[in-house]
């Protein structure tokens, strides 16, 4: 809303032109047990990504432990010192994590040794994402940037995708042509600014933001935020009405509905009582389709900072939004409430370091049949823009590692204010309108596999050559049953490559680079899987020396049969190669005369490889070239117009 969109609409809007979440009111009842349990974190084992003790005051020391720790260090007891440094981080509040990276850096290190996999690059992922600069930053940087497999340094470019996916579907028909963003039309925009979309309890039903409406009777005011909505019939938006009784000359929007559609959660800036700049407001649809009791949800929810963005789960028990109260990570964070047994919203909290940043976290977003939270946070340790969107999914009770909805959704600018539709086949979002004067408009474009909530099935690879060593190139896999788009990867240095794909699909991959022939295979993956393939080397460059003629002939010798033979025998095993035949001559003579020699030379060798191994003549191109190219310039010895009278070939695909 307001206080914040004034510093972040400025920038363009683009779409490529955990901690402790409750998952449910029984997950929290979980959590509130455990943390009133004074042995619960003496247990050898514990999900150290809880933080169970994130707001339970300012900072968390403790001289006597940290001296435990630096005791076992010195003797060498190290996997002892791992698992007391674990129970130290564990119950970190929120400075902590500006305040003791040094601490963190120590801990993922002995992880590497002595924790769950895995472990050691979740701690350096949230060093990175709270720590700006200094030896510990710097250090953990290049720890990840070796571990990262899936960072988005091996994406292809979104501009490269979309002309090589045009090519690749002129080769071939079973590979989709790449999908284009498509306005929401003119129904549902106007020529004012029209921004964050909410699909609503159904995926026919779209609330969102516009500033087309002005409420004030002062000369020269600005037009308000208002909410607005808009319905589907045959893929067209109808035209986009007002919510009945919502919006007044004060802003309203950032919306959602619950999954009944009778209840709305929605932001309202600088309303009577509120408790900040932005607050958080409920209403409920009465049965003439009007939007009634509306209430402000209060000093649990709310802060005397900025509150919006809302977001509710499936089930309606937890509530989602941004905030930039005092006490956070960052600029701006997301917070969560539950609610209780009598339907009364907890006091919000806020969902830690793994989620949060030393920057910005806007715009949650729930997945209305799957638990997977999408975010926008410009904190993350990398990111293809200013703002891109995140996706995490649920862990052990609360949320996993975010992982960057990929090149095909996130752009070079910001991007926030985003939708999905239950279907998981489309997302929405803002982005400058088609005249790019007038504001911003609701564009839409299919979800990609980077993006789509079931996609978290993993399949690794690793190219090799047949010598061994690892393959450079590009690795592209296509959907062949759902024809959702994925972007392709480099190969890492490695030869390896990683996808999230969706369980029980069948897929092509493609795997193409220098010095090896092109690798096409489909799978059908109804798990994991570890693909590992050996290349077969280039078609090698065949040495002809013997294919020399005679001064002013183009007979074919007995010295080259040989040469000609092998020649012919590699174009009869790889029917997909072509030949060029070059002829050429040397100086001596008339320059017409040369032309019409190189020529019957390069014929020669044409008809031999034509009548002795019946190759077509489609796949074999001959032209003679004269003495315009000789090998050597000086062509005044006999040597020397020798080897300027030859045939040349170039064998490609």
């Amino acid at each position: 809303m307001t206080a914040l969109r004034i510093v972040w609409l400025c920038t363009v809007i683009s779409l490529t032109s955990g901690l402790l979440i409750p998952l449910s009111v029984v997950a929290q009842e979980r959590v509130k047990k455990a943390r009133t349990n004074p042995q619960a974190d003496r247990r050898r084992q514990f999900d150290i990504f809880s933080f169970p003790y994130l707001e339970n005051g300012q900072v968390y020391f403790s001289a006597r432990r940290l001296d435990k720790i630096d005791q076992a260090l010195s003797a060498g007891k190290e996997e002892k010192a791992y698992h007391l440094l674990r129970r130290y981080v564990y119950r970190f509040r929120v400075v902590n994590f500006r305040r003791d990276g040094r601490l963190l850096s120590e801990l993922a290190d002995l992880s590497s040794e002595f924790g769950p996999p895995g472990e050691d690059l979740t701690l350096r992922k949230i060093l990175l994402k709270h720590q700006s600069s200094g030896v510990d930053s710097l250090y953990a940087r290049s720890r990840y940037d070796s571990m990262e497999s899936s960072a988005t340094k091996y994406f292809m470019p979104a501009v490269q995708y979309y002309e090589m996916t045009l090519l690749r579907k002129l080769e071939n028909d079973s590979i989709p042509a790449p999908s284009r963003a498509k306005s929401a039309g003119d129904l549902l925009n106007s020529k004012y600014a029209d921004y964050a979309p909410a699909i609503g309890n159904r995926d026919d039903l779209l609330l969102f933001t516009s500033k087309r409406n002005l409420h004030s009777t002062d000369p020269g005011s600005p037009p308000d935020e208002d909410l607005f909505i808009s319905t589907r019939e045959d893929g067209i938006w109808n035209k986009a009405t007002e919510l009945r009784g919502i919006n007044t000359n004060l802003n309203e929007g950032s919306a959602c509905l619950s999954r009944d559609g009778k209840t709305l959660i929605f932001s309202r800036c600088y309303g009577p009582g509120s408790a900040g700049s932005c607050d958080l407001y409920q209403a409920i649809l009465s049965p003439d389709s009007v939007w009634t009791a509306i209430r402000n949800l209060g000093p649990l929810i709310n802060s005397p900072g900025w509150d919006s963005h809302p977001a509710l789960s499936p089930a309606g028990d937890t509530l989602y939004f941004a905030s930039n109260r005092l006490g956070g990570f960052g600029m701006s964070d997301i917070y969560f409430s539950v609610r209780d047994d009598r339907g009364n919203w907890q006091k919000a909290k806020n969902l830690g370091p793994v989620i949060n940043t030393r920057l910005s976290e806007v715009s949650p977003f729930i997945h209305h049949r799957y638990d997977v939270l999408y975010f926008s946070s410009d904190g993350m340790p990398v990111g293809f823009g200013d703002f891109d969107i995140y996706l995490s999914r649920s862990e052990n009770s609360r949320r996993g590692e975010p992982v960057n909805a990929g090149p095909l959704v996130n752009g070079p600018g910001s991007d926030y204010y985003f939708t999905l539709d239950a279907a998981s086949s489309e997302i929405f979002y803002s982005r400058p309108s088609v005249d790019g004067a007038t504001g911003l408009d609701i564009w839409s474009v299919p979800l990609p596999m980077e993006a789509h909530p079931q996609a978290d099935i993993l399949l690794t690879g690793k190219i090799s050559r047949e010598d061994g060593t690892a393959a450079g190139g590009i690795t592209y896999v296509f959907d062949l049953d759902r024809q959702i788009e994925i972007a392709p990867r480099f190969l890492s240095a490695g030869g390896t490559f990683n996808f999230n794909l969706i369980r029980n699909r069948r897929y092509l991959v493609v795997v193409e680079g220098e010095g090896f022939r092109k690798l096409e295979e489909k799978i059908f993956l109804d798990g994991s899987l570890n693909y590992e393939r050996t290349v077969e080397n280039e078609i090698p460059k065949i040495a002809f020396a013997s294919v020399e003629f005679e001064a002013g002939r183009a007979d074919i010798l007995p010295t080259m049969i040989s040469d000609l033979q092998k020649l012919g025998r590699l174009l009869s095993e790889h029917p997909e190669l072509k030949v060029k035949i070059s002829g050429h001559a040397d100086a001596a003579g008339e320059a017409i005369a040369h032309q019409e020699l190189s020529q019957k030379r390069a014929d020669a060798v044409r008809d031999f490889l034509i009548a002795e191994h019946h190759i077509s003549g489609e796949r074999i191109f001959a032209i003679g070239y004269g003495s315009t190219q000789p090998l050597i310039s000086l062509s005044d010895t006999d040597s020397s117009r020798r080897i300027n009278r030859r045939v040349e070939f170039e064998i490609y695909n």
